[in-house]
Order: structure tokens, then C-alpha cells, then sequence
């Protein structure tokens, strides 16, 4: 195994894969409902795009979802 650079699954601990597998599958439901979020905001802001993007990726959303720190000084 060493030879073709394989890594045995054993070395990863006994939950790595299912956890990786669910990690994925909640990062992609969080990129549906921010698309979903980004349209409804593009539509309330009449077509404004920055607008739009400026409500859906907002400090403060970011930091509630743990994407900034919320300890970063200006």
C-alpha cells in the first residue's frame, strides 16, 4: 500500500469516513438554503446584486455560523 500511497481507513479512527460523509452532505445543504436565501434577497432587493449579496453573506450571519471569528478587531 505504501508503494501506491494508500493510506489504510484504520488510521483514520473509527467514525473519520461517516463523519467526512456528513460533513459534506451538511456543507452542501448549507450552500442550497444560502442560494435559496441569495434568490429571495435578490428578489426583495429588486435585482440589486450587491445588495443581495451584502444581506445573505452579512458579518453577522457569517459569524453566527462560525465562518469569522468573532473576536477580529477593525
Amino acid at each position: 500500500m505504501d508503494e501506491k500511497g494508500l493510506v489504510d481507513a484504520g488510521a483514520f479512527g473509527q467514525h473519520a469516513i461517516e463523519d467526512g460523509i456528513e460533513r459534506k452532505v451538511e456543507l452542501d445543504n448549507q450552500h442550497t438554503r444560502d442560494i435559496d436565501r441569495y434568490k429571495q434577497n435578490l428578489r426583495d432587493a429588486k435585482g440589486e446584486k450587491g445588495q443581495a449579496i451584502a444581506e445573505t453573506f452579512s458579518v453577522k450571519e457569517m459569524q453566527k455560523r462560525g465562518d469569522l471569528d468573532s473576536g477580529v478587531k477593525g
